[in-house]
C-alpha cells in the first residue's frame, strides 16, 4: 500500500518551516512517492521552485495552499470574545481554472481580508471552488472546531455546505500526531507539565475528531484522507522549528531564573514560548503512515485518488510579454519591424542632444585618438544589433515609455543603477542618465552575447507617486501583462546566528 503527502509546509510559510520547497520534492523520491502537494500558509510563492524540482526528478507536483477561512465576512477587522478569527483549510489544484481560482483566493485574502494575516471568507470560497479539491483542515480547522464545540445541528449544516460547494471533492482530513512514549522520554515532554498537558489534549482531540470523522463519513458517503502536517525534515529539527516560531513572536526560548534578590543564576525554559503540541510535524514515508493509520487503509488510498485528480501544470516555456506598439502604426506594417525602427530614430534623434559639446569633449578626453561621433555611432550601431537579435526592442520602448510618461508628470525617476547604466541606448533614449562612454562602461555587463535571459533594467521612482506609474503601465499594456513580484530575504548564517541568539 502507497500514500501521498497531501499537507506539507516549505519554508515559504514564513517562519512556520525549515523545508525548502525544492526538498519536499526530493523528501518525496526518497520514500517513492509518485506524487507530493505544498500547501503553504496564506500564499503559492514556491509553487514554481516546487513544481520544477517535481518536474526534474519525475514526481507529480500537487499545487496547494492553506488558506485561512474567516468567521463571518472577510471585510469585518475585529475580534470577538472566544472566537477564532479564521480557520484553516487545505485546498489543492486540480487543473488550470482551479490553479486561477486558487491565485484569486490568496490575492484576495491580502487585499481584501488581511486582519492580522490574510483570510478570505465562504462567500469568497464559493464563487472560486471550481477545479478545487478541498480537505477540512487541521484540528484547528473551521468543522474541527464544530464538532468540538458545536451542537449537533450546527456540524451538520457546515458538512452540508461544504458538500454542496465541492461536491466528491470534499474530503474530511485525519491527522494524528501521536508520539511514542520513547520520544515523550527522549524530548524531554514531561519535563515541564504545561507541555506535556498540551501534547496530551491534543492528541485526545485529533483522536476524537477521528473517530468524528468516521461516523460523519458514513451518514453523509464523504471519504476521508491521512494527512500529516509536515513542517520540518527530520524528527529532531523539532528544535530547530521551535526557534523559528519563536523568531516570528520574538519571544525568547529561554528567560533567566532570578533568586530572591532578583540576581539572574541560571536559564530555564520560557513557558511564554510559542511551541507546537507534538513533535511529529516531520516528513513521514508511507511506511510509517501506515502504522499509524493501521486499520484505516482507505484513508492512505484515497491519497492516491486525490493525486490522481490533480493534473495541473505550469507552461513555463510560452512567454507572456507585453508588446510596443509604435506611433502611426498601420495595419498592413510589421509591428516587431517598425518597434526596431522606432527605438533606432530615437536613439539617433537624441544624439545631438544628450551629446552636448561638453558631452563630446568628454568623450574625446577618454577616447583622445578618435573622432566622439564616431565612438558614439559604432556604440550605437554593436548594441543595437544585439539588442534586436534578441527580440529586446519592446522590452527598452516599454521602459523608455513608462519612464517618459513619469518625467512628463513630474514623478522623480532616479538616473539609473546596476549594469543598464552600460548601455548607450539607455542613455540615448532617457531609461539613465549616467553617459556610459565617458566612464568606460561596459556594454556586456548588462546584455552578454552568451545569455538567453532578459537583463535586469533597475529603475527608482518616487516612493509616493510609484503607484501612479504601475496604474499607468496596467492600463496600457493590460493587467494580465503586468505584475509585481516579490523579493524573499533568507536567513544566512549571520543573521541565522543573531536572530537565534537573539
Amino acid at each position: 500500500m502507497s500514500w501521498i503527502s497531501l499537507h506539507n509546509h516549505s519554508r515559504y510559510s514564513i517562519l512556520d518551516s525549515t523545508i525548502e520547497a525544492k526538498k519536499l520534492a526530493r523528501l518525496a523520491k526518497e520514500n517513492d512517492m509518485k506524487a507530493i502537494a505544498l500547501t503553504d500558509s496564506y500564499n503559492m510563492s514556491g509553487a514554481v521552485e516546487f513544481y520544477k524540482a517535481c518536474i526534474d526528478l519525475d514526481i507529480k507536483p500537487i499545487i496547494g495552499c492553506e488558506i485561512w477561512v474567516a468567521n463571518g465576512s472577510r471585510f469585518e477587522k475585529k475580534r470577538r470574545v472566544n472566537v477564532p478569527m479564521a480557520h484553516p483549510l487545505i485546498l489543492l489544484v486540480k487543473n488550470e481554472i482551479g490553479y486561477k481560482n486558487l491565485c484569486a483566493l490568496s490575492s484576495k485574502g491580502y487585499v481584501e481580508g488581511f486582519y492580522y494575516y490574510p483570510r478570505i471568507d465562504k462567500d469568497l470560497l464559493k464563487e472560486h471552488s471550481e477545479g478545487l479539491i478541498c480537505l477540512s483542515g487541521p484540528a484547528n480547522s473551521s468543522l474541527s472546531h464544530k464538532i468540538l464545540n458545536d451542537t449537533e445541528e450546527g456540524i451538520e449544516k457546515e458538512i452540508t455546505w461544504f458538500s454542496d460547494v465541492f461536491k466528491d471533492d470534499f474530503y474530511f482530513e485525519i491527522q494524528l500526531h501521536q508520539m511514542s512514549d520513547e520520544d515523550i522520554e527522549k524530548d524531554q515532554m514531561k519535563k515541564e507539565s504545561w507541555v506535556f498537558q498540551k501534547l496530551t489534549s491534543f492528541v485526545e482531540k485529533e483522536k476524537k475528531l477521528k473517530d468524528e470523522f468516521l461516523k460523519y463519513s458514513d451518514k453523509y458517503s464523504i471519504k476521508y484522507v491521512a494527512t500529516n502536517d509536515v513542517h520540518y525534515e527530520r524528527a529532531p529539527d523539532w528544535k530547530g522549528h521551535e526557534i523559528l516560531l519563536n523568531i516570528a513572536s520574538n519571544v525568547p526560548c529561554e528567560i533567566w531564573e532570578r533568586d530572591s534578590k532578583g540576581i539572574p543564576r541560571y536559564k530555564i525554559a520560557n513557558p511564554k514560548r510559542k511551541t507546537y503540541p507534538s513533535h511529529e510535524y516531520y516528513f513521514k514515508s508511507p511506511d510509517q503512515m501506515q502504522k499509524i493509520f493501521e486499520g484505516y487503509e482507505s484513508s492512505l488510498e484515497n491519497t492516491i485518488e486525490i493525486a490522481d485528480k490533480c493534473n495541473f501544470s505550469f507552461d513555463l516555456k510560452t512567454k507572456h510579454y507585453p508588446v510596443f506598439y509604435p506611433p502611426d502604426l498601420k495595419e498592413t506594417d510589421d509591428r516587431a519591424k517598425k518597434a526596431e525602427e522606432y527605438l533606432l530614430k530615437l536613439c539617433t534623434d537624441a544624439i545631438d542632444k544628450r551629446y552636448s559639446d561638453d558631452k563630446l569633449k568628454e568623450v574625446k578626453e577618454r577616447f583622445p585618438n578618435e573622432d566622439p561621433k564616431d565612438i558614439i555611432d559604432k556604440r550605437l550601431k554593436h548594441e543595437f544589433e544585439l539588442i534586436s537579435s534578441k527580440g529586446m526592442c519592446d522590452y527598452f520602448l516599454i521602459v523608455y515609455d513608462f519612464i517618459s510618461w513619469a518625467k512628463n508628470k513630474n514623478i522623480p525617476v532616479g538616473p539609473g543603477r546596476g549594469s543598464a547604466a552600460g548601455s548607450i541606448i539607455s542613455y540615448l533614449i532617457g531609461i539613465t542618465d549616467i553617459e556610459p562612454l565617458r566612464f568606460n562602461l561596459f556594454f556586456e555587463r548588462f546584455i552578454n552575447p552568451e545569455r538567453i535571459a532578459y537583463p535586469d533594467i533597475d529603475v527608482d521612482i518616487c516612493m509616493d507617486r510609484r503607484s501612479e506609474v504601475i496604474d499607468y503601465t496596467v492600463k496600457k499594456y493590460g493587467k494580465e501583462k503586468v505584475a509585481q513580484i516579490i523579493t524573499f530575504g533568507t536567513m544566512k548564517a549571520k543573521m541565522a546566528i543573531k536572530d537565534v541568539g537573539r
